[in-house]
Parts: C-alpha cells; structure tokens; sequence
C-alpha cells in the first residue's frame, strides 16, 4: 500500500514534523527535482517511503564472454552461493611466418611453459591449485560469439608436464625468466610432446602464418581441479602472457634457443561458466526465480541477478497531473567476510523493451545524468536515481515490466553482494530496500 502526507501551510509545519514517524512521510528537500518542476511545485511536493515493494532473484541469462581484457580461471565455494567454476579456451598466434627451427635431427625441445599475468583480482582464499590443460579439438574464430555456457570439445590429455605437484598462487612472487626477473605471473609447464608437435610443422604451411596456425593447432583449454582454491583474474593480452618453447641443438655445451607463441588481442578467447546454485541459491536448480529469501542476490560470471517491481506503483496514475520530483531506491548490502567475499562496486539497472530485450533505464540513458549504483561503504547500501522510469510508468507511457539490479563487471569479475529485500526488518526501515519517491500534484 502507499501512504502519503497531505500538503500542509507553513504554520502546519512543526505539525508534520512530528507526524512523520507515524506516516512515514515529510516534507522533502527543496533541491530535489530535476530541474524540471516549477519551484513552487517542488516546494509543494510531497513525500513517501513506503511505496510497497517486491524483490526475487533470477537465474542470469547466458552471458557473452569472448575477446575480454580478463578471463577468469578456477573454482569458489561460497557459504550463501554455492560452487562456481570458470575455465578459459583461448587460441595462441605466431610471432613470426614461416617458421624453420632447422635440422629436426639436430634440435630437441628442452621445455615449455605458459605463462600468464595475473589481473587485479583474486576471488577466494590463495590456495595451491591443480590445473589440467587440454588441446583443443574445434577451431576457435575471432569473430565468433561465445558465451558463459559455451563449451568446446577438447583432447583428454592433460598436458600438464607435472600433475602431482600443484602451482603456487602467488601475483607477488618473481619469476626467473632468462636473465630477467618478472613479477605477477602464473607459470605453468607443459609435456614436452606440445613442443615436439610444433617442431615436426618446422618449414610447413602449419608454421607460415596466422591463417593456418589456427587450424592446425586450435588452442588450449585451460581448467582447475582445486575444489575451493579461488577465482584468479588473468589477463592474457599483457605483453608478458605467451606460451615459450624452449629448444637446442642436441649436445651438452648447446645453446638454448626459445620461440613464443603469443596471447594477445587478435586471439580469440572466452571464459566458461558453470554454477550449482546450491547452499541459499537451492531453488534455482529447479526454477529461474527465488522468490521467498527475504534477501537477493546478485552476482557476476552469468550468475544471479535482482529482480524487482513496485506492484501499486499506478496507484498514483490516478492524478493525471501528478509530476514525479525524485524516485530514489536504496537497497542495502549484507557485509560476510569483506576480504574475502567483497561486495559489488557498482550495480546496473535494466529493464525490458516491447521485444523482450534487456534496455537500460531511461535514467541511465539519460546524458550526463548521473543515476547512481556505486556501492556506499560508510552505508553499506546501493542507491538509484529512477525518478524518469517511475514517472513513465504512472503516466502510462512504458508498460512496468520490472527492472533488475545486475553486475557492473559481469564478464571479467566473481564479486558477488548479498542484498537486503524490503522486508529484512520490521523493526528498522534503514535495514529494508526501499523506494522514496517524492511527488507534486
């Protein structure tokens, strides 16, 4: 239901201010408005933060996650999420055309490595992790569309030179590279038999340029075994991520010689997904709505999204001259074990056009309208400026089709935020997502 307070003369004041705690209504700021109202309609406006509210959490569509500037590898168990798992596919390139190692009879691969920067993040405690890297058995094309739940077939060889020992995860630590040391990557060796594979094309059309090295060798697909040794973020177009062979002439005094082959931009590549909505996410295994938490949730990698809808929003469309001054959400934030379970950064809102396709808000279209979503630390809260989107609805113009809270960084993130639905406490509104819209008539 919506409770308003009646306009009241400047003598009624003190009046008002005393009623507020039982009519959850006052009068509000006088610099509320758009910009748009006369001012003594917004000196008249009228105040209200109980417009009633309903909140669920979806399942995330498929999410597209080709050719980002992070991928993500690992897997997370989380106390209110469940497990989630990522794995990356990505294709490599040459350095150079018409690649001739020489005599094959006089040339051994000594070893080779992939190498990979990490990025900015880490999801979950830094545990050792056991990787198995595969070849890929289907072309990957750069142009192509690959999404969260996309999978490609792969050989069943882990080429993973030494299985029984895990890899450190260590971004700090340097490594020994040549005569170099180089900070934050992850260093993994791989069976020398991809090296001799890559040997045995020397001098071929395999080997001549980066049309046909694609289709000869399609690219690895890379996974972690570790149950709960966390998400890491890779950035596998820093200038430092590549896959180096190392080889020499056969003889004890040889010198090593190395060829790279390299991950950058032009590589196709995508970060797959997989979730078992398990743990407060249970429903979602057999439905794509959790309707009776009185908390949501939200989360990246095509994860969890908030769904919300103001069912007697066009209560007001009665007053066909009603102007909507200021409609501001606030949603707050649970707060587990902030270092390793950091909340969201900013949220989007989204909602529905007449075709089914996910649009913004007309707030966030709006140019140089800042609508809000960045997370309030001090608050623990989220708030949003959809005053445009509401007035739209109680004047008819835009069907309500419900909007959704959804992360900022969908593709290239696993932060995850617990949020607080409108009815978390019957004690403390401040705890409660919740609409204040402010009005004139």
């Amino acid at each position: 239901m919506i409770k308003t307070s009646r306009r009241l003369g400047a003598a009624a004041f003190l009046l008002l201010a005393l009623a507020v705690a039982i009519v959850g209504c006052k009068k509000p700021e006088q610099n509320i408005g758009l910009g748009i109202q006369p001012e003594e309609d917004i000196l008249n406006a009228i105040y209200t933060d109980t417009v009633s509210i309903v909140a669920y959490t979806l399942a995330e569509d498929s999410l597209r996650m080709d050719d980002f500037s992070r991928s993500l590898l690992g897997n997370q168990l989380d106390p209110v999420f469940g497990k989630s798992s990522a794995s990356i596919y990505t294709q490599f390139r040459l350095t150079s055309s018409n690649v001739d190692f020489g005599d094959l009879d006089l040339i051994e691969v000594d070893s080779i490595v992939l190498s990979i920067a990490y990025g900015d993040d880490i999801y979950g405690p830094r545990h050792a992790q056991y990787f198995s890297i595969h070849e890929i058995q289907e072309q990957l094309f750069l142009d192509s569309v690959y999404y969260s739940n996309t999978t490609l077939p792969y050989d069943p060889e882990n080429l993973v030179a030494n299985t029984f020992d895990p890899t450190i995860i260590d971004p700090s630590a340097y490594s020994v590279i040549g005569s170099d040391s180089v900070q934050g990557l992850l260093r993994i060796p791989l069976k020398t038999s991809l090296g001799e594979k890559m040997l045995a094309e020397s001098g071929t059309d395999s080997l001549s340029n980066n049309v046909i090295f694609p289709e000869f060798f399609n690219g690895l697909y890379i996974k972690s075994h570790t149950p709960d040794g966390a998400i890491l973020q890779l950035d596998l177009i820093n200038a430092l991520s590549n896959m180096t062979m190392y080889y020499r002439r056969t003889g004890a005094s040889a010198d090593t010689l190395k060829y790279v082959f390299d991950l950058n931009a032009n590589c196709a590549r995508f970060t797959s997904w997989q979730h078992d909505y398990s743990q407060n996410l249970s429903p979602l295994q057999s439905s794509d709505t959790l309707w009776s938490d009185p908390f949501t949730y939200v989360r990246a990698g095509a994860n969890t999204k908030t769904g919300i809808r103001f069912p007697h929003i066009l209560d007001f469309s009665s007053d066909s001259t009603l102007i909507v001054n200021k409609a501001e959400l606030i949603v707050p934030a649970s707060v587990l074990d902030g270092d390793r379970f950091p909340n969201q950064s900013f949220l989007f809102t989204r909602t529905l056009d007449a075709d089914g396709e996910t649009v913004e808000l007309p707030d966030a279209a709006t140019f140089s309208f800042n609508q809000g979503g960045s997370y309030d630390e001090l608050n623990q809260e989220y708030s949003f400026i959809i005053t445009r989107y509401i007035q739209e609805i109680i004047q008819g113009e835009r069907p309500d089709r419900g909007m959704t809270l959804i992360s900022n960084n969908g593709a290239v993130s696993a932060r995850r935020v617990i949020l607080h639905g409108p009815s978390v406490s019957a004690d403390d509104s401040s705890e409660n997502m919740r609409l204040i819209l402010t009005y004139s008539e």
